[in-house]
């Protein structure tokens, strides 16, 4: 029986393998091959999960149904203000923060992991005095389904956001 050893690294994008088998006086050719990272289901917390988004990388998703006006998340959100905000708006976390005077929000829970429709099952709202951030379903949302909003801030503003969507 030949003796396998196997030596992996990992880049953010991919998963390189490379196996090397013995034998007692030979040895075989490295095979070297690359997958696609595999992301297996994200976090879950009472009804919802992260997961793998067809929409955009990570997404959030129902694991029951929500109707129309449910309360799907209510977010504690980190004030970033002055400095902090002038830091953070170049970073990629400038992708993750909601506007709010006087600066930026990034909302905890899964509340920055929403991905963007022009077409939203759900809507955010700002609870600017106990600094949360409420997403509520737009309409009926069944387990399973992306639950989106839009970046706009409001579901009727057909406007381009910033990045290609799909």
């Amino acid at each position: 029986m030949a003796p396998t050893t196997a030596k992996a690294t990992s880049t953010a994008r991919s998963k390189t393998t490379t196996t090397t088998t013995t034998t007692n006086k030979t040895r075989a050719k490295t095979k070297t091959r690359a997958k696609t990272k595999e992301r297996p289901d994200g976090p879950q917390t009472g009804s919802l999960r992260v997961g793998r988004s067809a929409i955009h990388g990570t997404g959030v998703f129902a694991t029951r149904r929500f109707d129309e006006g449910d309360v799907i998340e209510r977010c504690p959100v980190l004030l970033l203000g002055g400095a902090d905000a002038d830091a953070v708006v170049d970073t990629v976390l400038g992708n993750y923060v909601y506007e709010w005077e006087p600066g930026y929000a990034l909302a905890l829970g899964f509340g920055s992991l929403y991905n963007h429709s022009h077409q939203p099952s759900a809507r955010y709202e700002m609870d600017y005095t106990i600094d949360e951030i409420h997403v509520v379903a737009r309409r009926r949302i069944e387990s399973g389904d992306e639950i989106t909003i839009s970046y706009n801030g409001d579901a009727d503003d057909q406007a381009p956001v910033w990045f290609e969507t799909r």
